[in-house]
């Protein structure tokens, strides 16, 4: 196959279904931030990532595109972990099955239920040259007997310890005998400050921020709840009103200017990068939100 990272992957083949609120053919341009998060796991130098995004920052449609790469582009064995069983079957259902439906390269690859030739259940899916196989943090025998050089660990801030220790470090052993091949990645919402795994994770990497420039006087900063305001009428509070405003040139930035902030902005670590690339964005980069419904 030709050389793709998993955003261009993405851009080449992905579909979305009807159902979602951006149908059609899949563009990493109207959420550039996820391109550096996605294309992390395709250089050879990163082992790790751990991405701490808030909700609708596209989180999930990150880690369906990372799949759809190992299924399609680039074969290999995956084992992929949500909270609880109830999480993997919705996950299934809702995300993974739609995506293989409406992507061609990846419905013709995945075995059909039922088949001779593969396996298509709740626990594992086949393809040729691997296999993607579930696992929730709750259960350790979901992860034994299998082995896989991908581990995706999702919405890691709702796991739980299990009797043989931490289900994260119990995963990632799967993992051990391919060597340099394998990845580990860790993505949640963070929950509590100091009591939040995925925060660990990302304090452990090498930070990577997402710096805009401000439309007015073109410095780069990251943006920050602080910056938020909003009018009031006397007394009353008006969200509905909010804007941001630029901590450099107190410039007003509206929800008009962050397309054109978003596609200008670069990724910035603030730690020296040691295999482990960790990425935080707060919903305030959300294209699919307004600063007045974070407000």
């Amino acid at each position: 196959p030709p050389d793709l990272t998993v955003s261009l992957w993405a851009d080449e083949y992905r579909l979305i279904s009807a159902s979602n609120a951006m149908p059609g053919k899949w563009r990493t341009e109207v959420a550039p931030y996820q391109k550096e998060i996605m294309d992390s796991v395709t250089d050879i130098n990163v082992r790790r990532v751990s991405a701490m995004m808030a909700a609708q920052t596209g989180k999930t449609a990150c880690v369906e595109n990372m799949i759809g790469y190992y299924i399609s582009q680039d074969p290999k064995s995956i084992i992929m972990m949500q909270p609880t069983s109830s999480d993997v079957s919705a996950w299934v259902e809702m995300k993974f099955n739609p995506m293989v439906n409406d992507t061609p390269t990846l419905s013709e690859r995945i075995a059909k239920p039922r088949s001779r030739d593969g396996v298509n259940n709740q626990n594992m899916k086949s393809y040729p040259g691997g296999y993607l196989m579930f696992a929730y943090s709750g259960s350790s025998n979901t992860m034994r007997g299998r082995s896989a050089p991908i581990i995706l660990c999702d919405e890691i801030d709702g796991y739980e310890m299990t009797g043989e220790g931490d289900p994260v470090n119990l995963i990632w052993q799967r993992s051990a005998t391919f060597g340099d091949q394998r990845k580990l990645v860790l993505t949640s919402t963070p929950t509590l400050k100091n009591a939040s795994r995925i925060e660990t994770a990302y304090l452990e990497g090498d930070q990577r921020q997402f710096y805009l420039p401000c439309p007015h006087c073109q410095e780069f900063h990251t943006l920050k709840w602080s910056q938020v305001q909003w009018d009031k009428d006397g007394d009353e509070h008006l969200p509905e009103t909010a804007f941001y405003v630029c901590e450099s040139c107190a410039g007003i930035i509206t929800d008009a200017d962050k397309p054109s902030m978003l596609n200008q902005g670069e990724w910035r670590a603030k730690e020296k990068f040691k295999g482990h690339a960790s990425f935080h964005i707060n919903e305030l980069y959300s294209p699919f939100r307004k600063f007045s419904d974070v407000a």
